[in-house]
């Protein structure tokens, strides 16, 4: 029969050994729960291209792009007068050829993030490209005022709503990176078709069309000013290191009527990259928990 002094040091020699399984279950719990948290997707830009109003530049119901921070290149041709290479867009004025439509947008009030202005959530307003007869029209349509170090984020989806006036499958939709000074595209990507071939359906038309930037193929886009719009016929991965410096929409339109494609609400989500020092810490108290844990107690322990 032990002692009451044996007894008293059993239980103390028991309280320690808990305490410090405890120690270590939660330094490990710190480590598991941290990357679950921080490694979360999150929506770090979304433009809905708010527009409600009139027009301050004429009285068309379209306004330029560059009003809300974007702008775009374009390539006509098989129309008179022609534009046989890549040109800027006018993006500051209404354009009949491509521009912010006020239509009922999709979703409805989705807020704005990461953009330089509305920064409030926007019920109207979509980007329409159009097209008129015997024409084939290629746009790039983009935006540089927010940049994302890939070191820093690892972008996991590009999404966007989107509808278009026929089921043609040359009228899809390309989301478009720049990394560095080289673009890239993803896949076309189909829009569903409007509803009586009218902009007014869009909101009740528009299906969400999403890209995986992880393991997805992409193709390289030659986009120079006064060269021609190329895609290139091998697939790529994209590079996982650099700044992308630019983000947008490629899209053509080759049907041989009149047509339009509609986007609206251009999201990227991506997740924040822990940074080195962190994980280090981290790691390094689950391994004081675990040599504590091993210690062998000493003298009257």
């Amino acid at each position: 029969m032990k002692t009451n002094s044996e007894i008293v040091t059993d239980g103390a020699l028991f309280k320690r050994m808990r305490d410090r399984k405890l120690s270590l279950a939660a330094a490990m719990a710190v480590l598991i729960v941290f990357p679950m948290t921080s490694l979360e997707a999150a929506v770090i830009y979304r433009q809905t291209f708010g527009f409600t109003g009139t027009n301050p530049d004429s009285s068309s119901e379209r306004i330029g792009v560059s009003h809300v921070g974007w702008q775009g290149y374009y390539q006509m041709t098989n129309y008179q007068p022609s534009t046989p290479v890549v040109s800027p867009i006018a993006t500051d004025e209404s354009s009949y050829y491509v521009g912010i439509r006020e239509i009922a947008g999709a979703p409805t009030n989705l807020p704005n993030v990461g953009t330089p202005a509305p920064s409030e959530s926007e019920a109207s307003g979509a980007v329409m490209l159009y097209r008129g007869d015997n024409q084939n029209y290629q746009s790039l349509l983009f935006t540089e005022h927010f940049e994302i170090d890939l070191a820093e984020y690892r972008i996991d989806t590009i999404s966007w709503y989107s509808a278009a006036s026929t089921a043609n499958i040359n009228n899809a939709l390309r989301a478009a990176l720049r990394i560095g000074d080289e673009w890239y595209v993803s896949e076309a990507i189909t829009s569903s078709t409007l509803g009586g071939n009218a902009a007014g359906n869009f909101s009740t038309s528009a299906t969400e069309r999403s890209v995986s930037l992880q393991g997805n193929l992409w193709y390289s886009l030659s986009a120079e000013v006064g060269g021609y719009f190329a895609i290139g016929t091998e697939a790529l991965e994209l590079p996982n290191a650099g700044v992308v410096e630019a983000f947008g929409m490629y899209g053509t339109t080759t049907t041989t009527n009149g047509h339009m494609v509609i986007f609206d609400s251009y999201t990227i989500s991506a997740t924040a990259i822990p940074e080195p020092g962190a994980m280090a810490l981290l790691s390094g108290c689950v391994a004081i928990g675990g040599l504590t844990l091993v210690r062998r107690p000493k003298g009257g322990e």
